[in-house]
């Protein structure tokens, strides 16, 4: 007999903004192995934007706050100006201590979530995201 372990973010689609090439991609591959996420990267605040407006909308979008053109609270308060109702989760995984990432936000509410890299195992970033979503 097989048991069929349900993924937290079985089929979810998760948009990693980080400049960071290898950080992106060991994210992605977490959140699409062990989470069950269809993860997809973009490396700039520009290529985010970009990948926003083509679409289909992501689920989630996962923002490091210091990126090479701009900062993540940027995209994240852009995004909350929209309805709620069709607003992806938005989650701040940085280095940056909350403090810094709300310093730049005028509204705490914007974030679902705000995770510390170094604080915050990926696996613990998988567990958090299935509990934006209930699961």
């Amino acid at each position: 007999m097989t048991t069929t372990t349900l993924k937290p973010l079985h089929e979810r689609r998760v948009l990693i903004v980080e400049d960071e090439v290898d950080t992106a991609q060991r994210i992605a591959r977490v959140l699409s192995h062990r989470g069950g996420a269809q993860a997809s990267c973009a490396m700039s605040l520009s290529a985010a934007l970009e990948l926003l407006k083509e679409g289909p909308a992501p689920d989630v979008i996962i923002l490091d706050h210091n990126l090479g053109d701009g900062i993540g609270t940027t995209i994240a308060c852009g995004l909350r100006k929209r309805s709620e109702a069709t607003s992806p989760k938005i989650v701040s995984f940085s280095a940056q201590p909350p403090e810094t990432i709300l310093s730049t936000c005028p509204d705490p509410s914007t974030f679902d979530l705000i995770l510390t890299k170094g604080e915050t195992s990926l696996d613990e970033l998988v567990r958090q995201l299935g509990l934006l979503f209930g699961r």
